[in-house]
């Protein structure tokens, strides 16, 4: 699967299953638009740009309808 040139939206993405799809995501190309609540968000973000893939984060509880 290659995803040069799309974006994907991974929510969930600061730990556990979110952080590794959001990190196979980057590997394939894709630039990564990460969300979660969790301050953690920062180091899954960090990790995919030292890897030398493309992601930028974005805390928000998605459950928060306002």
């Amino acid at each position: 699967m290659r995803l040069a040139g799309r974006v994907a939206i991974v929510t969930g993405a600061a730990q556990g299953i979110g952080a590794a799809i959001a990190g196979e995501f980057a590997k394939e190309g894709a630039v990564v638009y990460a969300v979660d609540r969790s301050a953690r968000l920062e180091a899954t973000c960090a990790k995919i740009c030292e890897a030398g893939g493309k992601a930028v984060s974005g805390r928000l509880d998605i459950t928060d309808h306002a």
